[in-house]
Parts: structure tokens; C-alpha cells; sequence
């Protein structure tokens, strides 16, 4: 497997639109992974399984969230490394867990749906537009799975 994946330009486009449905959360899915600080926030009552966070909103640095990170990992933007992603999997695996991204958490959207186990939901921020849910089903599992595979591996 490559150390990592980098953002192509085109991709960078297209990763714009919403990869789901634009709103709040009606019910609490039967697993519930965050990803971005301010979207942790917003949910912190609905007590994630998992938290994913980089102490930044749109690239400014924001105070931490009170959370202590169970696991942390280094992601400069623009990528999706290794090391993040193995971070993900043993947050996945050990509920509750939080994720400190050193570095850019954004594009860790997409590992996070294909790692999220069914009747789950990924939700992250879409800026300018809000909170974005995505359900962690076939449909969207593949999609994610199509996207990951138009980066380029480093």
C-alpha cells in the first residue's frame, strides 16, 4: 500500500459537492463517526462512537475540543496517509474514540464511510452549506470507494 494519497485537482472539484444529505440528525444512527471539529461540537449530545478532529475550522486554528485523543495521527492537507488511516480503523474498532488529526482531517470523510460498520452514518461539514450525513450503506460505501481510487498514490 502507498504511505499515502494525495488530492488531484479535478478531485479536489468534484469532492465540493455534499458526499450526502445536507441538514441535522433525525435519529441517532447505531454508529455515529464525526469528522471536523465543529461538527463534534454540534453533535457532542448525541455522543459519537467516534470523534475526528484537527483543533482547526476552514484553516484557522480553534481551541481544542475537551476530549482527550485516544489515538493520533499526522495528515497534511490535501492527503490521506497511512497513518491516519490506521488510526481511524483502531478508533472504529474500540468505541468510544477520539482521532487528533496533526495536520488536515477533512478528506478522512471518505476512509471513515468504508470503515463504518452498517446501520452507521458518517457526518462531517460541507462549508457553506452545513452539516453533511452520509449512511454507511452499499450505495455510498462504493462511491466513497471510486473516489479513493482517482487519488494518487504517493
Amino acid at each position: 500500500m502507498a504511505k499515502s494519497l494525495l488530492l488531484t485537482p479535478a478531485l479536489r472539484r468534484e469532492l465540493k459537492k455534499p458526499l450526502g444529505r445536507i441538514g441535522g440528525i433525525g435519529r441517532r444512527p447505531a454508529f455515529l463517526l464525526v469528522v471536523g471539529d465543529e461538527s463534534s461540537r454540534r453533535l457532542a449530545r448525541l455522543k459519537p462512537d467516534v470523534r475526528v478532529f484537527d483543533c482547526k475550522v476552514k484553516r484557522r486554528n480553534v481551541a481544542p475540543l475537551t476530549l482527550k485523543p485516544t489515538y493520533s495521527c499526522s495528515n497534511p492537507a490535501g492527503s490521506i496517509t497511512s497513518d491516519a488511516l490506521r488510526s481511524l480503523a483502531k478508533a472504529v474498532a474500540n468505541p468510544p474514540a477520539t482521532v487528533r488529526v496533526n495536520g488536515e482531517e477533512d478528506l478522512l470523510a471518505l476512509p471513515a464511510l468504508l470503515l463504518c460498520p452498517p446501520g452507521g452514518a458518517v457526518a462531517y461539514g460541507q462549508p457553506g452549506k452545513g452539516l453533511v450525513l452520509v449512511k454507511a450503506d452499499q450505495k455510498n460505501k462504493k462511491k466513497a470507494l471510486r473516489l479513493l481510487a482517482r487519488f494518487r498514490e504517493n
